[in-house]
C-alpha cells in the first residue's frame, strides 16, 4: 500500500483516479486546488503525488518545486497541454513523469506502479515475523502458512509495522499513514484496530506481536 496525494480540479477525473488507484489497494487523499494542496504536504507524508499542472490558484509547477524543497518522493504530473515546451517546465520543476490528458487509466496506474517501484527500490514483497508472514502483492496474511481473514485497515497497519520492527510508533504516526488524512479517526480508532489485529494474529495464550509501549504508542518486537 502506498499513501498517494491527488490534486485534479476536475472532480469527474479526480473521482475516477481515486477509484482506480484505491482499487490497486492504495490510499489516495484528493484536493482539487493548489493551497489546499501546500496545506496537506507541510502536514502530512506520501509515498507518491500525482498533480495536474493546471490548477485554478497555484500552478502545479509552482506546487512542485515547493514540494522540491521539502521531498524528494515520486511526482506524476498531469496535463491537458501538450507542446514539448510544457513538458520540459514541468519536468525542470522537479517532477518525475509527465502524462498527457486525455490517458487510459490502464496507463496511468502503469506509471504509479513504475514511480512506486523506482523510489521503493528493493523493499521486499513478503514480509515475515516470527509465525506470521505478509504477502504485499497477493495481499495474504498466514500464520504456520494457515491463511488469516484481515481487514484491508488491518493488513496495511500491520505491512506499516513489520516495515518499521523495533520501532515505537505512536498513533498519530499511524493515523497519518494508514488513515485519509481528512478522517476523523481518533487515536481510540487506532487503539481498537489494533485489538482486532491482535485477536487475528496471536496465538491464544501468547504475548502479543505487537507490544504497547504506555504513554508513548506500540511497537513490533522481532526475535
Amino acid at each position: 500500500m502506498a499513501k498517494i496525494l491527488l490534486v485534479e480540479d476536475d472532480k469527474a477525473i479526480s473521482r475516477v483516479v481515486k477509484e482506480a488507484l484505491e482499487a490497486e489497494h492504495h490510499l489516495v487523499d484528493s484536493c482539487f486546488d493548489g493551497r489546499s494542496a501546500l496545506d496537506y504536504i507541510k502536514s502530512f507524508e506520501y509515498d507518491l503525488i500525482i498533480l495536474d499542472i493546471q490548477l485554478p490558484d497555484l500552478s502545479g509547477v509552482d506546487l512542485c518545486k515547493s514540494y522540491r524543497r521539502k521531498s524528494t518522493g515520486p511526482v506524476l504530473m498531469l496535463t491537458g497541454m501538450n507542446r514539448i515546451e510544457d513538458k520540459v517546465e514541468g519536468l525542470e520543476s522537479g517532477a518525475d513523469d509527465y502524462l498527457t490528458k486525455p490517458f487510459d487509466m490502464r496507463e496511468l496506474v502503469a506509471r504509479v506502479k513504475s514511480q512506486l517501484r523506482r523510489s521503493e527500490g528493493a523493499k521486499d514483497k513478503v514480509l515475515k515475523a516470527g509465525r506470521i508472514s505478509l504477502d504485499t502483492e497477493s495481499r495474504i496474511v498466514s500464520r504456520d502458512g494457515n491463511e488469516l481473514a484481515l481487514t484491508p485497515r488491518e493488513f496495511d497497519v500491520l505491512e506499516f509495522f513489520l516495515r518499521h520492527p523495533n520501532q515505537v510508533i505512536g498513533p498519530d504516526a499511524l493515523l497519518k499513514r494508514v488513515w485519509h488524512s481528512d478522517s476523523e479517526a481518533s487515536p481510540h480508532a487506532v487503539y481498537n484496530c489494533l485489538n482486532r489485529l491482535r485477536k487475528n494474529i496471536d496465538p491464544k495464550d501468547k504475548e502479543s506481536l505487537i507490544k504497547t509501549i504506555h504513554g508513548v504508542g506500540y511497537r513490533l518486537e522481532l526475535p
